[in-house]
């Protein structure tokens, strides 16, 4: 979060005066987009926009102190592995959301943001393709097959 700028998992809080902008703007987050803080960094640094997540900003204050925290993986419980996995087909759902409404976002405003995450998924379904990443790609698979059956 100090890196980059960011607001991550839910470890931030918005200042009324934001609140009454996204407010007079009429801007409503999508339904069932997994994961809103990397949205609410970016209408915090002014546009939806990929690149204002790497952006610094003046208006985002990280706490040094702002830590994480999540129990530790034990290898013996398939329960935790299944846990594990979840989690990594979820990160990975959000990222391919987040590239649907950037690309749907290009050139609109704000407040035109869809009300459900879902209507881009058959519309933009062509930007979400199948590509080796090394480890990564069953996790992959398994993240557009859930938004191809939730299309």
């Amino acid at each position: 979060m100090q890196r980059w700028g960011r607001l991550a998992g839910a470890l931030y809080a918005l200042r009324g005066e934001l609140v009454n902008e996204i407010r007079e703007e009429a801007i409503t987050l999508s339904a069932g987009l997994i994961g809103e803080d990397f949205l609410v960094t970016c209408l915090s640094k002014g546009s939806i926009e990929y690149q204002q997540l790497f952006a610094p900003s003046k208006r985002l204050k990280v706490a040094p102190a702002a830590q994480f925290y999540f129990d530790g993986l034990r290898v013996t419980n398939w329960r935790h592995w299944q846990a594990a996995l979840n989690r990594l087909v979820r990160y990975q759902v959000r990222e391919n959301q987040l590239k649907l409404l950037f690309h749907y976002m290009q050139d609109k405003q704000p407040s035109q943001m869809p009300g459900e995450i879902t209507a881009l998924y058959s519309e933009l379904a062509h930007l979400i393709r199948y590509q080796y990443r090394g480890r990564n790609t069953p996790i992959d698979m398994l993240a557009i097959r859930y938004i191809k059956n939730h299309s």
